[in-house]
């Protein structure tokens, strides 16, 4: 993640990650309710303090830059993330079961 020339490297999306974007108040299931909230969080992440990465997203932003490209690189990180995966991965299972079930009772 490329903030005002400074690169910072988004952390490996886990089960910690979920945690801490969770103590920055965004959860998997808001991160595009709140976009603003949810890029704060994971630029937090990378630099590693709230409220300079508020100020660097703010002076990104008064420099002409856009949140498109910060979203575009946590998409990224989450969906090439192991971790991520598997919950995808788990979850489509267990849909694919419940739909069976729900099937056979009929």
């Amino acid at each position: 993640m490329t903030i005002n020339g400074k690169n910072y490297k988004l952390p490996e999306f886990s089960f910690e990650t979920i945690c801490e974007l969770e103590d920055y108040g965004v959860s998997l299931t808001n991160l595009t309710d709140k976009p603003m909230k949810t890029v704060r969080a994971f630029a937090a992440l990378a630099i590693g303090d709230a409220k300079v990465a508020s100020k660097e997203i703010e002076e990104h932003i008064k420099n002409g830059g856009n949140l498109a490209e910060f979203v575009e690189e946590i998409q990224r990180s989450i969906s090439d993330s192991g971790f991520f995966q598997s919950l995808v991965a788990r979850t489509e299972a267990e849909n694919a079961a419940s739909e069976q079930n729900t099937v056979q009772k009929e």
